[in-house]
């Protein structure tokens, strides 16, 4: 018999013998109840004191015994607790090479990892992430994790990584042919799965494009920067047929040797996208002017999204009138407006969203006759004649009619009075939102909203939505509110209580761009508190934490 059986057999045996108890006085009706129940004169008690006192002294006797029997089950249980910590001790040291995780069933685990994975990850990341990681914990979760073609679906591969001074030591001078096999590890593991691949390439990376070309038949979204003579692998490329989303990041003169033939590798690179018949989203990036696209032809009447970033006036016009079913198209930043020729409109009919700055380059080549969202940043005060100009010139071409505008300020200087007339112009606007999440927001924006006839304020008699992207801490004082932000608080309650009340405005938006500041206890959402419980739809977002209504 061990000695947690043997204690545990003592403290069965000390219960029993409780259990097992000699009879006591007490266990029966007490002979004097008559006296207790106050039946008896004071001169029969006194008569019976001595009787009491012999009475009392056999109960007491009891009593020492059941505080005696006491004190030895409390001993008795402290022994036993002390015997079940120990036994607890001893099967959790068991447990942990064999813990309940391992009994459950691979799919779950693997539904548990998919949960928990962040992509993408980086195949060459010296830190270790994503699948990798996971195969360091065991052997179970490295045969999981190798075996969930969804954990390898999504990743990054960045030829510098595992190249910094902060190296794991089994990193410690990784070879090219390790780092081929790392990569190949990757694809193989991902199976048939839909790919998501983020290359980054600066270096001579051509043998890892390779590797990823043989893939790229199943490759979803696909982003892609750097060196520009690398992409010269992609011309081998098998189609794309699932290829869905394309961001092209492309860096000419200030990457390429003046031997690498610029112009060929480009026309490589940008042939990987006449290969992708479901292609619908492109971002291109191009620094710097490429005759080149001025020869290609892609095939991209299946494009509805365009982001054009860095790029030259002539090339931009030339891809748009490759692209005539176009829904949106996002104009970042044009360059070499000087040199560039451009003699040709570009029409498109379906284009729903456009998004440029200021100045206006690009709306004097086009015409929407669909718009129905148009968004502007930059510079208001450098709103100029000319700029108004190609604005009313572009509505009088499309003839379309506005449902929302969005503006997003980069100063905090005053409206310039071109401005101010190309606001008015399509003052009809339903929804209107004001993102001054990016600069110290001065309120001279919403001044200009509030409802009145005055000259100097713009109306807008038919707003029914007003939403506001605020970032607090950008004029938050260290003693809490500025004397900026109070203003800005006070300026959009007059904006939002005078729309409301004598206008069409029904919903108000106040979405604050960054977390873990008190927007949600200023004044402002007191105020709108209170225009709630008048009927005013309001709701406030805190960066990308979910919809806190008021």
């Amino acid at each position: 018999m061990t000695d947690v059986q043997e204690s545990s057999h003592n403290c069965c045996a000390i219960i029993c013998n409780f259990g097992q108890r000699r009879h006591r006085t007490c266990d029966k009706p007490s002979p004097y109840q008559p006296l207790l129940d106050g039946q008896a004169s004071r001169q029969e008690i006194e008569d019976k004191h001595s009787e009491l006192k012999a009475f009392v002294d056999t109960v007491r006797k009891d009593l020492y015994d059941v505080e005696s029997r006491v004190e030895h089950l409390r001993a008795a249980l402290a022994a036993a607790e002390l015997d079940r910590d120990k036994v607890l001790d001893f099967m959790n040291v068991h447990t942990r090479l064999n813990p309940p995780i391992h009994g459950l069933p691979p799919e779950i685990l693997s539904l548990i990892f998919s949960f928990t994975f962040n992509p993408p990850f980086r195949v060459f990341d010296s830190r270790a992430s994503g699948p990798w990681l996971l195969g360091k914990v065991c052997g179970t979760w490295r045969k999981v994790a190798w075996e969930t073609p969804t954990l390898w679906k999504s990743f990054v591969l960045c030829c510098e990584d595992g190249r910094d001074l902060d190296l794991d030591q089994a990193l410690l001078g990784l070879a090219d042919t390790f780092r081929k096999d790392l990569l190949q590890q990757a694809l193989t593991r991902s199976g048939q799965t839909p790919l998501t691949v983020v290359l980054e390439t600066y270096g001579n990376d051509a043998t890892y494009i390779q590797i990823l070309t043989q893939h790229l038949p199943r490759v979803t979204e696909l982003r892609v920067s750097g060196r520009l003579t690398n992409f010269r692998a992609f011309g081998d490329a098998p189609p794309m047929a699932l290829l869905a989303k394309l961001n092209m990041s492309v860096h000419g003169t200030g990457f390429a040797q003046s031997d690498d033939e610029p112009e060929t590798s480009s026309k490589s690179y940008f042939d990987l996208a006449s290969t992708a018949p479901q292609l619908t989203h492109v971002v291109l990036n191009i620094e710097g002017r490429f005759p080149v696209l001025q020869t290609i032809r892609l095939p991209w009447p299946q494009l509805t999204h365009l982001h054009l970033q860095q790029c030259d006036l002539t090339d931009m016009i030339h891809i748009l009138a490759l692209c005539p079913h176009l829904v949106s198209l996002i104009d970042s930043s044009i360059n070499n407006v000087e040199n560039s020729i451009v003699d040709n409109r570009i029409t498109l009919p379906h284009l729903t969203f456009i998004s440029t700055g200021i100045p206006l380059l690009i709306l004097p080549y086009l015409t929407c006759p669909a718009l129905e969202v148009f968004a502007l940043k930059g510079y208001f005060d450098d709103f100029s004649d000319t700029d108004s100009e190609k604005f009313g010139a572009f509505v009088g071409r499309s003839r379309f009619r506005l449902q929302e505008v969005r503006l997003t300020p980069e100063d905090s200087s005053a409206l310039s009075a071109a401005f101010r007339l190309f606001i008015a112009s399509f003052s009809h606007v339903p929804r209107l939102e004001i993102d001054v999440s990016d600069l110290a927001p001065f309120d001279m924006v919403f001044a200009a909203l509030k409802c009145n006839t005055s000259d100097q304020v713009i109306v807008f008699p038919e707003l029914q939505v007003f939403t506001v992207r605020l970032s607090a801490t950008s004029f938050m004082s260290l003693n809490g509110r500025s004397s900026m932000q109070m203003r800005v608080e006070e300026t959009l309650i007059e904006v939002v209580e005078s729309r409301w009340r004598v206008g069409k405005i029904k919903t108000v938006g106040i979405k604050e761009e960054e977390l873990h500041t008190k927007l949600l206890d200023t004044e402002l959402v007191k105020r709108m508190r209170v225009l709630k419980d008048d009927g005013l739809d309001v709701s406030v977002w805190s960066g990308v934490t979910m919809d806190k209504r008021l």
